[in-house]
């Protein structure tokens, strides 16, 4: 770890790679469209940098705005695409490209924390898509042609400003669904059953308002047990199990992935009521493999910086036995969080 913290912020750029990081982050930071393509073609020329030192190097360079306005142009070929999954949250967004065509493969699209005001019609140019994140976006109206999404199984509404909630009833395949209030409020059983497959009804904004025969219903849900989850590969990297005490998370071979902004809006939200209500002993299942994750870490240092003088805390540190990286960080944080940990090797 400490090897990669010293390539990203040493000042005295030895190396060759150190002052490739440097012009990337200069050039980034000139916002200029040819300077951008140039940032980027140094990015790639990298030999493979930890995935924590990248990750910290667009986060430095707020990148974010520069893959928006990609988005916005329909220029693709510089957008961060992970197993047809796309992820521009809060990437200051204003409206979409009016040929989606390049991107009609995607599953899996999230938007959420821009200041989109409506869909395309075209929307579905996306003939498979399965997941569509709009929290936090300023839409206030559907498209019809979202309704031939044939394959959509998560949408996530909450936080924009839709009113009508009819459109839905034409997506009979979708398994998770977050509403805001005004569309909460308008939830019938007779309306619930257009959605068959519905697995879960996230109503945070609006729970307490609802008539019990909706809020008593299983599905519905004012607050998840977190998880952070692949929809492609169905596993799992984070969970929190109340019923077992237990939270498990792994960090490192999490690929590409990257936690969302509607995941740690969530991550947020379940810690918030978490901390009104620890447990006296929270048991840490952490798993530590050799290929690093910004994301891993981010979640466990979260958790136990509020969760410390709350609950005992208890770690197992789950690694393999020649892994030097992983053994030395456990004895890090034993120094920085005075915790007891249990170890054992990675079978």
């Amino acid at each position: 770890m400490t090897q990669w913290n010293n390539f990203l912020y040493s000042s005295e750029g030895s190396s060759e790679q150190d002052n490739h990081l440097i012009k990337i982050k200069k050039l980034l930071k000139t916002r200029e469209t040819t300077n951008i393509d140039l940032a980027f073609q140094l990015l790639r020329s990298l030999q493979q940098p930890a995935d924590l030192t990248l990750h910290r190097l667009l986060k430095a360079t707020d990148v974010n705005k520069a893959l928006g306005l990609y988005f916005e142009q329909g220029i693709y070929r510089f957008l961060p695409f992970k197993q047809k999954c796309l992820s521009l949250s809060g990437c200051s967004i204003q409206r979409f490209p009016e040929d989606l065509a390049e991107i009609s493969f995607l599953h899996h699209l999230y938007l959420s924390f821009n200041p989109i005001e409506v869909l395309p019609e075209r929307i579905d140019y996306l003939p498979v898509l399965q997941t569509l994140d709009l929290t936090n976006t300023s839409i206030e109206k559907l498209p019809v042609s979202l309704s031939k999404l044939g394959y959509l199984k998560h949408l996530y509404l909450s936080g924009t400003h839709l009113s009508d909630l009819s459109l839905l009833t034409a997506l009979p395949k979708l398994q998770v669904l977050s509403l805001n209030k005004a569309l909460a409020t308008q939830l019938t059983p007779q309306l619930l059953k257009k959605w068959p497959y519905l697995q879960k009804l996230y109503v945070q904004e609006a729970y307490s308002d609802l008539p019990e025969k909706i809020s008593n219903l299983p599905i519905v849900q004012a607050w998840e047990q977190f998880a952070i989850v692949d929809y492609t590969s169905q596993k799992s990297f984070v969970r929190f199990q109340t019923d077992q005490q237990k939270f498990a998370l792994q960090i490192g071979y999490w690929g590409e992935r990257v936690i969302s902004e509607l995941e740690w809006a969530n991550f947020e939200r379940w810690l918030g009521i978490y901390k009104s209500n620890p447990l006296p002993e929270t048991n840490l299942w952490v798993v530590f493999h050799y290929q690093d994750n910004i994301g891993g870490w981010q979640i466990l240092m979260r958790l136990l910086d509020t969760l410390e003088n709350l609950t005992k805390i208890k770690i197992t540190w789950v690694c393999d036995e020649d892994n030097h990286d992983g053994w030395e960080m456990m004895e890090v944080l034993k120094d920085d969080y005075a915790l007891s940990i249990e170890h054992m090797p990675l079978s």
